[in-house]
């Protein structure tokens, strides 16, 4: 496994420490065989904020420096402690996660990286991200509440669809962030407690349905069959019309 930094060499030799410290905590539970490389960017060349994310058919992790760039050295020994390296080992571990249910799952990997098909395509993203999400938001590193708090807060009037906006208004937008919410709520208090904030009464029923469903498909783990994601993508598809039909913006007639 290559571990690079192209731009900042001292930040490479630290980036195979941070590797090093995640794979004594948590290898056991990860199988990397299909891993080849892990690399640390510039948060300059990323045009959206992110942390990191899984390339090449699993084979490829990619990290990018902006929790690095808070750190105050680059002692592992020194930085247990700090939230930013918490977060740092957290986001790592995420990936490596996607790595080892990308092995584990190809066919649903295949279909959420293709998108050929969004009836198989979209709800194979949605699951795969919250599997991911739950196992590495009971680690330390996760501030949940921060998340939570935001995604409560927000209108989430999703009328329309588009892999490119990041947007609430936008339904596959939503679709990319609810599987976090659900993973970072297991408990079911504290669910009850965000969603007692949701003032939007549609997206209110659409997460019970999606709870609902997410139960049932967690009872038939492990398994990577297309064909078992349809009741997910049924909801999906019905939830999206009911915004689409509350929200669109209505065409205003000048005669």
């Amino acid at each position: 496994m290559k571990i690079i930094c192209q731009y900042d060499k001292r930040l490479e030799g630290f980036l195979k420490d941070v590797v090093d410290y995640t794979l004594c905590k948590y290898g056991q539970e990860l199988n990397l065989d299909n891993l080849q490389q892990i690399e640390l960017m510039n948060i300059s060349e990323f045009d959206l904020l992110k942390e990191g994310s899984t390339e090449e058919h699993g084979t490829k992790i990619i990290l990018t420096s902006r929790l690095y760039d808070m750190l105050p050295s680059f002692s592992v020994e020194n930085l247990e402690s700090n939230p930013n390296f918490k977060m740092i080992v957290n986001t790592l571990y995420y990936e490596m996660g996607h790595v080892t249910d990308w092995k584990k799952y190809p066919k649903l990997y295949a279909e959420a990286e293709s998108m050929d098909n969004l009836k198989i395509g979209l709800p194979a993203l949605f699951w795969l991200e919250y599997l991911a999400e739950k196992r590495s938001c009971l680690k330390d590193g996760s501030n949940n509440s921060d998340f939570c708090k935001q995604f409560v807060e927000r209108q989430w009037r999703a009328y329309y669809s588009n892999f490119d906006d990041i947007d609430e208004n936008n339904f596959f937008y939503l679709n990319k962030v609810i599987p976090y919410f659900m993973a970072r709520t297991i408990d079911v208090s504290v669910r009850k407690t965000y969603m007692n904030e949701i003032s939007n009464e549609l997206l209110i029923g659409y997460i019970d349905e999606l709870s609902t469903e997410i139960e049932q498909m967690e009872k038939m783990l492990p398994f990577d069959e297309p064909e078992k994601l349809s009741s997910l993508y049924e909801i999906m598809n019905r939830y999206y019309k009911q915004f689409r039909d509350r929200y669109l913006p209505k065409r205003k007639w000048i005669f």
